[in-house]
């Protein structure tokens, strides 16, 4: 179910038992140490599972990070979404990631959701749909330019913030006008984490969703008409394209 032994003990402890302190976080050793018999109280505990999962959550990014890697990675690659369990890519994953996960299991939906690409879903939403109207496409063309010069991978991998500062006066763009057509180009989400966290995407991913974005900006304008055609041929470009 995704709870550690260690957060489960620490939860059970407090349900009938407190130190004095406002303290709720305590590792199997200090347990140890501070339980008495003298503390326990006599009023019926109440099972709280969302505090549970809070506790679990504590616990869980209290590990030292080679042993969250480990514990994370592995639990990727037994679901099937990582090829290996350790490496440069489990290690920025996870720390990108570990402030979201409360529970092991957590973390499969969380990678799952950062490596999707739902552009079409989104612009087509009711929030995404102001950023649609906002000249987003103008904003794709130039990332592309960017893109097929090698200036945005470039940007990516180091320097991100003074290439969208300079990204923003070419389009005479700042603040939200410019940052959110830029996470929902390279991300395909309204919300998530710091852009530049794109740059875990390998050479293959980002090209795949220049692809896409080339394909829903030839359509964009024919979007009523042709929303059954967009989203089949976005289909078509993510599961069998490498390259545009």
């Amino acid at each position: 179910m995704g709870y550690l032994p260690q957060a489960m003990a620490n939860y059970l402890a407090l349900l009938g038992w407190g130190d004095g302190t406002e303290n709720e976080f305590f590792t199997l050793e200090q347990l140890v140490e501070k339980f008495t018999i003298e503390r326990v109280n006599k009023s019926g505990a109440i099972f709280d599972s969302t505090k549970l999962r809070w506790m679990n959550g504590q616990h869980l990014r209290s590990i030292p990070s080679e042993e969250l890697n480990r514990i994370i990675g592995e639990r990727w690659k037994d679901a099937g979404i990582t090829t290996e369990s350790q490496g440069i890519f489990i290690q920025d994953a996870v720390l990108l990631l570990k402030d979201g996960i409360d529970l092991i299991t957590d973390s499969e939906k969380a990678l799952s959701s950062l490596l999707s690409y739902p552009l079409y879903e989104t612009l087509a939403s009711a929030e995404g749909k102001p950023i649609l109207e906002d000249g987003v496409s103008e904003v794709a063309k130039s990332l592309l330019a960017a893109y097929d010069s090698g200036e945005l991978s470039g940007a990516l991998a180091e320097g991100w913030q003074k290439w969208v500062k300079n990204f923003g006066k070419l389009l005479k763009r700042k603040g939200k006008s410019l940052f959110m057509p830029l996470r929902v180009l390279l991300t395909g989400k309204l919300h998530g984490p710091d852009i530049h966290s794109f740059a875990l995407y390998d050479d293959v991913h980002l090209t795949e969703e220049v692809c896409l974005i080339r394909v829903f900006f030839g359509l964009v304008a024919n979007l009523v008409d042709l929303v059954w055609l967009v989203a089949n041929l976005v289909e078509l470009v993510w599961f069998g394209s490498q390259s545009c």
